[in-house]
């Protein structure tokens, strides 16, 4: 299950990995999936969510607010504690932050950069000496195909 479980963390967006704050297992078991999220990723390309349910039950509670707050800061994502026993709007406002953040990271991601390469200016202009009248010209370069300006062009 752990090859199919990576194949769509390589194609995902968004995740939300969710833990009971009832069983430390499941804690444990969030962190091993931020984990492959972390090596699997490149750090920033996706938004992800550590979510802890069932917040309701305190009595029974084995994870810590505290705990879930410093694995989020180790991996870089966001935390919310939520109850969906209670109500649907904290886990609604956690999925809505998540779909934000992949939102943005998606703008971001596929905004086009500048190429730092040398050559990679989309003009070149250049002075050579042309053989039509031996004057010098200026040469612009543009998509492979060459204007010329200057005198006697």
């Amino acid at each position: 299950i752990r090859g199919c479980l990576a194949e769509h963390v390589r194609w995902g967006d968004a995740f939300a990995v969710v833990y009971s704050v009832c069983e430390r297992r499941s804690f444990l078991a969030a962190a091993e999936l931020l984990s492959l999220l972390e090596r699997t990723r490149l750090p920033g390309c996706a938004a992800v969510t550590l979510l802890g349910n069932k917040r309701d039950l305190e009595h029974a509670r084995e994870v810590h607010a505290e705990e879930g707050q410093e694995l989020s800061l180790r991996f870089g994502c966001q935390f919310y504690e939520v109850s969906a026993a209670e109500s649907c709007a904290g886990a609604a406002l956690a999925f809505h932050a998540l779909l934000r953040e992949a939102r943005s990271l998606a703008l971001l991601l596929h905004t086009p950069r500048r190429k730092l390469a040398a050559y990679s200016v989309s003009k070149v202009i250049f002075m050579s000496t042309c053989s039509h009248d031996s004057l010098h010209c200026i040469r612009l370069l543009q998509g492979g195909s060459e204007v010329r300006a200057g005198r006697g062009s």
